[in-house]
């Protein structure tokens, strides 16, 4: 099975291709070792947090973080198979100037 690139925007399925847009999602949805498996991408480049809206995944699966640009290191990325599962699996705050990589598994 092949899935599409979905666009979003901080808004699900909404993207902002305007010359002034600041943000930008998209989500990759794949199978790996026969499960399957998506991938949440977002970049925030305003001067200020904001929300975006995540996809919602059926109910085995849940939003891992593995990355989080805006974290300190060591928490700024997780090793893989081994990240953070989300307490709030209906949005993210990003934020300024930032960029997050969700799992959802």
């Amino acid at each position: 099975i092949k899935f599409p690139v979905l666009w979003h925007g901080v808004k699900l399925n909404q993207p902002d291709w305007s010359y002034e847009s600041r943000t930008i999602a998209w989500q990759l949805t794949e199978y790996f070792d026969n499960n399957l498996v998506d991938i949440y991408i977002a970049a925030n480049s305003f001067w200020k947090p904001l929300k975006f809206v995540l996809p919602k995944l059926d109910k085995k699966r849940k939003w891992h973080r593995f990355m989080d640009s805006s974290l300190d290191s060591p928490n700024d990325i997780s090793d893989l198979n081994n990240e953070e599962k989300l307490i709030f699996q209906k949005s993210y705050k990003t934020d300024s100037r930032s960029m997050i990589v969700l799992v959802g598994r």
